[in-house]
């Protein structure tokens, strides 16, 4: 058995295994563009030690060795004796530091520093006519610009050294130009297959596209009025243009199929977009004091009927047919807010809502006549000057019906008709209605006007 296949059966031992292993500070280092380590470059290295589910202990193992490797290439073995600890320095320009531990012939562990860049830290460009009195620089670290100016009919010029600009080195003429500028290349008209540049400050591009990578990468490619960004498939995952129809387009695809999941126009959801707004129904209802007895509800005048607002929540449409999904404007969410479809005092839903009761709508003395079970459409006006003795009064002709309406908390919960013969003012003062053929109802039985409603379990009008 070799010694790797030792080393790792122990490592893998279930109960008592003893595991190895390297502790690196810090686990990332900084670098800025121009080679200088932005914080330090050194790295310390621990050895560590645990057995089975202990904690770990720092350990001094006895002649162990150290790889290391920078950027894949082995470039240093460090060998130490019972040293828990120790410090390297990193070399500048290194992307990748491994460490690896090697112990009796074989290696235990490897740890891994991994370099960042800042990107371009240097200064950045600037680039105008020469001009006496101004501070030229030469972009060396910690200074703001690298100039490159035009002077005169003598063409681009890039600064080497910083200073302030006076007529004895304005560049291509001044007698010691030269100590602070050198002469770039300018060059009217291009044209080349192919152009490679380290960077490119472009003051006007115009361009038939654009693409800055290529199918299984992050990427955009812009070409016309098309812009399209991809991920890691062959199809764009969004897709911005406009077409030759001047409409705008924008869609989500499935990078793999190049589907697509969301179509925001033209003709997606966004064609299919609608918007409902808040609306009140003003419906005027009478509080009824008690709802005891027929003659509360009789000639209520509109005078003196106050008006409560029906809120009916308003919400946005994005989509069509199954696919459609809807916001309330309220709630903010699929679903209505507590306040639609309740009764406010005012065209406000955050006004105060109606009070908890029995309502009626105002007649004015005029009643829907309900007869043999049909209600007839054309209302019809109380009856007056009847005679009729009391205890003689039998299965009148005439029925007629008022809705009775049971709020609460706001809303209308119940709908009770209320079924009556007596409209005159005596014959109703006692009367709790009738049933839908015109007997009257004891009080005894049914002490209020909907009570014969509630016990008879009658279904919602």
């Amino acid at each position: 058995m070799s010694n790797l296949t030792k080393i790792k059966s122990l490592l893998l031992a279930p109960s008592d295994a003893v595991r190895r292993y390297l502790v690196l500070s810090p686990q990332t280092i900084s670098a800025t563009y121009a080679g200088a380590w932005n914080g330090t470059n050194v790295i310390e290295v621990s050895v560590w030690m645990q057995k089975g589910d202990n904690a770990p202990t720092q350990i001094g193992l006895k002649d162990y060795t150290v790889d290391v490797y920078y950027d894949g290439t082995a470039v240093a073995s460090i060998s130490k004796n019972n040293t828990p600890s120790f410090q390297f320095s990193i070399p500048l320009g290194t992307k990748m530091c491994d460490v690896r531990l090697r112990y009796g012939g074989a290696y235990v562990d490897t740890q891994s520093v991994v370099i960042t860049s800042d990107g371009a830290r240097g200064p950045s460009l600037r680039q105008e006519r020469w001009t006496v009195g101004v501070q030229y620089m030469a972009g060396k670290d910690g200074e703001k610009y690298e100039d490159t100016v035009l002077s005169g009919n003598y063409g681009f010029y890039h600064c080497i050294k910083t200073h302030t600009s006076t007529e004895a080195d304005e560049p291509g003429k001044g007698s010691n130009w030269e100590q602070y500028w050198e002469r770039g290349t300018h060059i009217d008209n291009l044209a080349t297959d192919i152009f490679l540049a380290e960077k490119a400050y472009i003051n006007n591009l115009v361009t038939m596209m654009i693409q800055t990578g290529y199918a299984g990468v992050p990427h955009i490619e812009a070409s016309g009025s098309t812009f399209e960004i991809y991920g890691y498939g062959v199809y764009p995952a969004i897709q911005l243009a406009v077409n030759d129809q001047k409409q705008a387009v924008l869609r989500f695809c499935n990078e793999t199929t190049g589907e697509a999941l969301y179509d925001l126009g033209p003709n997606g959801i966004m064609k299919e977009f609608s918007e409902v707004s808040n609306k009140y129904f003003p419906n005027q209802l009478y509080k009824l004091p008690f709802a005891t007895r027929v003659k509360e509800f009789l000639n209520i005048k509109e005078s003196y009927t106050p008006n409560y607002y029906l809120f009916q929540e308003g919400y946005k449409t994005l989509g069509q047919g199954d696919n459609a999904t809807r916001q309330y404007s309220v709630s903010g969410t699929s679903t209505p807010s507590e306040y639609n479809g309740k009764y406010f005092v005012e065209e406000s839903y955050r006004s105060s809502v109606m009070e908890d009761g029995y309502y009626v709508k105002p007649n004015n003395g005029v009643y829907m006549k309900f007869s043999g079970q049909q209600a007839e459409a054309t209302p019809v006006a109380s009856a007056t000057g009847v005679t009729t003795d009391e205890g003689s009064y039998d299965h009148p002709l005439d029925v007629y019906v008022i809705i009775l309406y049971e709020v609460l908390r706001g809303k209308i919960t119940n709908q009770i008709p209320v079924y009556f013969t007596k409209i005159w003012e005596a014959g109703a003062a006692a009367s709790v209605g009738c049933d839908e053929i015109g007997n009257e109802l004891d009080t005894k039985t049914y002490p209020t006007l909907y009570s014969y409603w509630l016990s008879n379990k009658k279904v919602e009008i």
